[in-house]
């Protein structure tokens, strides 16, 4: 009952939280992003993050970098310029959240470490059956930069789809310089290079 960004996509799913725990460790975290690495996956989404950087999680995004996936980050939701990691890890496409009106989400992040901004405000998802820990059952929306990474993840995996000779590096510029410039001219600390256009990204790519 929900279309995604890209829907031919094959999704690896990778738990990272211990038994029936919702909270992720950071050696779950790590691991995880090495596991999907060795897996072949060509984009990872870590809707996620913490205030305190964690060298493990650092040395395996930058694994990651390093072996061409494009990893795409949450810039976190504290709703002021906090830096969030591993957002902060450079090379990582750091996402942020707009509303429905092209405006910062109150509580998206911001810095001048952020690369986009993409919706979510409100985005309706899918939930299990049974009621969890936000509330919700069956369908349901939910905001965050956990929200607005995925669209960039889903636009990140369709370039590489379309274009499977693009480096990560070649990805991530296709992505900044296809955005729809929000707020002050050029690249700013609120939204980055700007909104992401999926269909300017994969004409221009």
């Amino acid at each position: 009952g929900v279309a995604g960004v890209a829907p031919d996509c094959s999704i690896l799913a990778v738990k990272v939280a211990p038994g029936n725990s919702s909270s992720p460790t950071t050696e779950g975290i790590a691991n995880g992003i090495l596991y999907a690495m060795d897996k072949g996956a060509q984009v990872i989404n870590l809707s996620l993050g913490s205030r305190r950087e964690s060298q493990a999680i650092t040395d395996a995004v930058k694994q990651a970098l390093a072996r061409n996936v494009v990893v795409v980050v949450a810039m976190g939701n504290d709703s002021g310029n906090i830096k969030s990691w591993p957002a902060g890890v450079p090379g990582v496409i750091a996402v942020g959240s707009t509303d429905n009106r092209d405006q910062r989400s109150r509580f998206s992040n911001y810095g001048d470490w952020i690369t986009v901004t993409a919706p979510g405000s409100d985005i309706l998802s899918t939930f299990p059956l049974n009621t969890n820990l936000i509330g919700q059952k069956e369908y349901g929306a939910i905001s965050g930069t956990s929200m607005a990474a995925p669209f960039v993840t889903g636009l990140a995996g369709l370039i590489r789809s379309k274009y499977p000779g693009l480096s990560n590096v070649d990805v991530k510029r296709a992505i900044e310089m296809s955005s729809d410039d929000l707020g002050k001219p050029g690249f700013d600390p609120e939204f980055g290079f700007g909104r992401v256009n999926v269909a300017k990204a994969l004409s221009r790519a």
